[in-house]
């Protein structure tokens, strides 16, 4: 069963857990839903903000829990440097920016946890920039129907072609490395 399947099938509550897990894709599949009249459209902006926020909430209260250990990782210490610039920057706005940025979401969200960003001004920049976001998403889906189904069936695509030669990629530098070490050891 694929994701649209299971927002057609099980409607808003489908569309929360979605746009939590994945908030991209998901609100943008509810858009389509929206359009092909199996839910209303404000209650696809609605439950798909719902859904980002707790995303959002999860992974802040993540950084809030594991802050000071988070904080001593190689990871952190290589990715922080660079939110930290930003946040410099833009202060806690960048909270709202890192939505369209991809992939800086939950990183900024986790971040914004490990300051210790208090939970009222988060929830003040979050939810407007979550109810923004869906309904952005939910409108683009909702307006390019057609051409949603399309367009994920060529992600989907691409991902397996992607997954494909990153598998070969692994096995021909294996078998690299294994002939390399079996010529240094006949040497």
């Amino acid at each position: 069963m694929e994701l649209e399947d299971w927002l057609i099938r099980f409607g808003p509550l489908a569309i929360v857990v979605g746009s939590a897990l994945e908030g991209d894709v998901t609100p943008v599949l509810a858009g389509v839903i929206a359009h092909l009249g199996y839910i209303d459209a404000a209650t696809a902006v609605l439950a798909s903000t719902v859904g980002l926020l707790l995303g959002d909430t999860a992974w802040y209260a993540a950084g809030r829990h594991m802050g000071g250990r988070l904080e001593q990782t190689r990871a952190w210490q290589r990715v922080g440097a660079r939110v930290e610039r930003l946040v410099a920057r833009f202060g806690a706005v960048e909270l709202v920016l890192a939505r369209v940025v991809y992939g800086a979401r939950n990183l900024s969200m986790l971040f914004w946890g490990t300051q210790h960003l208090p939970l009222v001004r988060f929830y003040a920049l979050d939810v407007p920039a979550c109810l923004a976001w869906a309904a952005l998403l939910v409108g683009l889906g909702h307006g390019a129907t057609g051409g949603a189904s399309v367009v994920m069936g060529e992600v989907v695509r691409v991902e397996r072609a992607l997954l494909v030669a990153v598998v070969l990629a692994v096995a021909a530098g294996l078998v690299w490395r294994w002939l390399s070490r079996r010529a240094g050891a006949e040497r």
